[in-house]
């Protein structure tokens, strides 16, 4: 027997307010993350930053490690449920560029887009995962799916028009891996004085020059 119309709408509206409370947390715990580091992303300090309790999020998420995890890979891009956020809109576009150097220009620009945010968040895990095992589990498993992001990546870099290498996706990935990472971003832009401006245009041009050799036709 269906539902009546009241039973479906109540059932819609706790489904709002279970998304609403899950997205303030993971709100809560990046403001958290980037104003006191690994030492204050306390279950406390995100639930009063959030005004929940330290129950609701165990009940959300299960483990803090759980919301520092879901906490990053919300900063990387938003997309709707079941999408890729590679498939939204501007990579699409992006990766449908014809010229070449223009494809790398914008892919650099969008990855240092998600650098910013993500980066900040990126050292509280390599804090975390220096103090807890499930933490560098977390750690690990942030930077495996960040190398399959950029194999697709890659794979646009090099696609019709992209190389006169022979690389292989693969290769590319391997060399893309280190450049756009959260780690050299940090270093460059922390350590190194780069402004975000400067460090699009260095990772675009070390993309030029190591997926794509000079025509020498």
């Amino acid at each position: 027997m269906s539902p009546t119309p009241k039973r479906a709408y109540r059932s819609g509206l706790r489904a709002t307010q279970a998304e609403a409370t899950r997205n303030a947390i993971i709100a809560a715990a990046g403001v958290v993350c980037r104003a006191g580091g690994w030492s204050n992303a306390t279950i406390a300090a995100i639930a009063k930053e959030a005004g929940v309790s330290k129950e609701t999020i165990h009940a959300v998420f299960g483990t803090k490690v759980a919301l520092i995890g879901e906490m990053v890979k919300a900063n990387v891009a938003e997309a709707a449920p079941g999408e890729h956020f590679l498939d939204q809109e501007r990579p699409k576009a992006i990766a449908a560029t014809v010229d070449p150097d223009r494809r790398i220009e914008l892919w650099a620009a969008y990855l240092t887009e998600i650098m910013q945010r993500v980066s900040p968040l990126m050292s509280v895990v390599r804090a975390g995962s220096e103090a807890e095992p499930e933490m560098a589990e977390l750690y690990r498993a942030l930077h495996q799916g960040r190398r399959a992001n950029l194999s697709r990546v890659a794979q646009s870099i090099l696609g019709e028009g992209g190389s006169k290498t022979a690389l292989s996706v693969e290769s590319a990935t391997e060399i893309l891996w280190p450049l756009a990472s959260p780690e050299m971003f940090t270093l460059l832009t922390g350590v190194g004085g780069y402004s975000t401006e400067r460090y699009t245009e260095w990772l675009a041009g070390m993309l030029k020059v190591a997926l794509r050799e000079p025509d020498r036709s």
